[in-house]
């Protein structure tokens, strides 16, 4: 690692995140000084490996559509999810509270022990439960990542002032919404939050801010492995899976 002439607020043996826009599957790089994201020294590097993608995001959805203030409600799916997740964790930090919905019992104790107030089994009283846990109080801005059904189960769950965020679809089922029973507006977002106005100057910021979360440890990713880059191939099975994994491109044992 080199550092050009008049650098100075970069150092080699620093860690850092590079700009957005650099290619990043490789050994070498070579980056823009005043656009690197210096991270604490003392950060787990696995777990800074994965600061630029899903802390960012989770940040701007909380930020980019719905002011919102301490002690309202927002409701997630895809709650187990890294940018679930990080929602939960900067949520917490913002003083909202969260109802989120998962797919498998074991993981209700799991993310209320990172912040989350109220976690529900996806179902038909969905709804129903979120409305009693609240004692009837209705989410100012839902959080979908999953699509198809999911998204009207979070319309039965926000107000009429609140807004519907699906940006993502994973299901590839489309978007199911009862004109009826809709509370909120919805509105579909692309996952990749940089094509919004303005969003990409932010994000050096969000990641400074996760950085140091993740330091105090209330920020953590769920590894299920990690492989050599020459294992690729296993480590794209593992992950489609379901496990997330990290492929290491100096580590070749």
């Amino acid at each position: 690692m080199a550092v050009g002439d008049g650098v100075q607020n970069v150092k080699v043996g620093d860690r850092v995140v590079i700009p957005h826009g650099v290619f990043s599957w490789a050994e070498k790089v070579i980056a823009p000084a005043e656009e690197t994201i210096v991270l604490p020294p003392e950060i787990d590097p696995q777990q800074a490996s994965m600061l630029s993608i899903n802390p960012p995001a989770a940040a701007l959805l909380l930020e980019e559509f719905v002011s919102l203030k301490p002690g309202d409600w927002i409701v997630q799916n895809a709650a187990n999810s890294g940018v679930g997740r990080a929602v939960i964790v900067f949520a917490k930090q913002k003083g909202l509270r969260t109802i989120n919905i998962v797919r498998r019992p074991e993981l209700i104790g799991e993310l209320k022990d990172i912040g989350a107030d109220i976690v529900l089994l996806a179902g038909p009283s969905t709804a129903a439960e979120a409305n009693r846990a609240t004692g009837g109080s209705l989410a100012r801005l839902a959080l979908d990542g999953v699509a198809g059904d999911a998204t009207e189960r979070c319309c039965e769950i926000v107000g009429w002032n609140a807004k519907i965020i699906c940006y993502a679809a994973p299901t590839r089922e489309p978007i199911k919404v009862n004109p009826l029973g809709l509370g909120g507006q919805a509105r579909f977002n692309p996952p990749v939050l940089h094509v919004l106005p303005g969003t990409l100057a932010k994000i050096p910021e969000k990641i400074r801010t996760a950085a140091a979360i993740v330091v105090s440890h209330q920020l953590r990713g769920p590894i299920a492995a990690v492989y050599p880059a020459r294992r690729f191939q296993q480590a794209l099975a593992h992950a489609l899976r379901g496990g997330k994994v990290l492929l290491d491109f100096v580590d070749e044992s």
